[in-house]
């Protein structure tokens, strides 16, 4: 077993782990006037994120080195490569983010002020130049932007670099990310604003790439896959618990990014490299059920709609039905209730509808 290669067949195990990302998503927001010292401590928000980003490293680094090769091949142009890389994503990800935003247009006032930004994918700068817009119901969509912007270049990176340097590249790219991050967080920069850049977090979508490559058939290193997963497994899990309990250990605040930012990107690597393989059998409950691969499934949907649900339930609905918004637990069921239940009817609708069309027309 290697590494960052995927066993044959669909790997459904990756829906499982969108499943807990988003669900960590959850909890975080429609817990957050709560001050249990899991919500405010464990931040399962921070690290569902993470494990999106090292997931989305890993998953669309694989797809593009499968295009380098067919380059490689002089099977595909690279002009053509990036053509249906971009289309395809585009397809995936754009119509429901541009409905959101025009629903956000009418609704909410950070979106309706500040339109261009969020057409353009450019709101992470948005919210560091204007902190207010970062404490709205669209403060999520950070995390849409930084991808948006890691997707646009890393297909020519990774299309130009050359095959003996590309294992040594991507690991340089995650480490400039935990190095950014670290000397801005030491710099006493706003941890915020440091989260919201697009170069530091590279740390964690260079760390999922990181896998991808080593792991890859044709550019990988499979000794070398073998060491760097058994470091992710012995020091990110430590590193990440560390950066946890630095306000209980009387630590340097300044120290809690950069732990937590090397702890979630060796952990989580590790764990993906990991299911590669395939699930252990006491974890396959956990990541393969069909209700939680299901959820995986739609976790984009979910994801961009969950936070503008706050708005709208609570501000519209509930004051229009009589009755007070729900609070902690009850928030968290009905609010994911109806997210997941929205998220369902966005991909019975759109999304699965506009997957069958890519999968036809853009073959690459």
């Amino acid at each position: 077993m290697v590494p960052g290669r995927i066993a044959p067949g669909r790997a459904g195990q990756f829906d499982g782990l969108r499943a807990w990302a988003v669900l960590g998503v959850f909890a975080t927001h429609y817990l957050m006037n709560h001050q249990d010292w899991w919500v405010v401590r464990l931040d399962t928000g921070y690290l569902g994120v993470r494990l999106f980003f090292v997931l989305s490293g890993f998953l669309i680094t694989g797809i593009l080195l499968r295009l380098k090769s067919r380059i490689a091949a002089r099977q595909l142009t690279v002009g053509r490569a990036l053509k249906v890389f971009y289309l395809r994503r585009w397809l995936r990800l754009s119509p429901i983010y541009y409905l959101t935003i025009l629903f956000g247009a009418f609704y909410l006032a950070p979106v309706r002020e500040h339109l261009w930004a969020f057409l353009l994918y450019v709101q992470n700068h948005l919210f560091i130049a204007h902190p207010e817009t970062y404490r709205s119901t669209v403060a999520h969509l950070w995390t849409l932007a930084v991808e948006e912007q890691f997707y646009l270049v890393w297909p020519l990176f990774l299309f130009l670099c050359p095959r003996r340097w590309l294992a040594g590249a991507v690991a340089s790219v995650a480490v400039l990310g935990f190095v950014v991050g670290s000397s801005l967080s030491i710099a006493t920069m706003d941890s915020s604003a440091i989260a919201l850049l697009a170069v530091t977090n590279l740390a964690t979508l260079g760390a999922g790439a990181l896998v991808a490559v080593l792991g890859s058939l044709e550019y990988g290193d499979e000794r070398l896959a073998r060491r760097l997963s058994r470091v992710g497994m012995m020091v990110g899990p430590p590193l990440l618990l560390l950066g946890i309990a630095v306000p209980e250990l009387h630590l340097d605040r300044r120290l809690m990014a950069p732990l937590r930012e090397s702890g979630s990107a060796l952990t989580f690597a590790w764990a993906v490299g990991r299911l590669c393989a395939g699930v252990p059998a006491g974890l396959r409950w956990a990541l393969l059920s069909r209700p939680l691969r299901y959820v995986g499934t739609i976790s984009y949907g979910i994801y961009l709609f969950h936070l503008p649900l706050i708005d709208l339930l609570g501000h519209d609905v509930y004051p229009w039905l009589g009755t007070t918004p729900p609070d902690g637990w009850r928030r968290l069921v009905i609010y994911g209730s109806c997210a997941i239940g929205l998220a369902s009817l966005s991909w019975w609708l759109i999304e699965s509808r506009i997957n069958r069309l890519k999968d036809r027309l853009l073959v690459p």
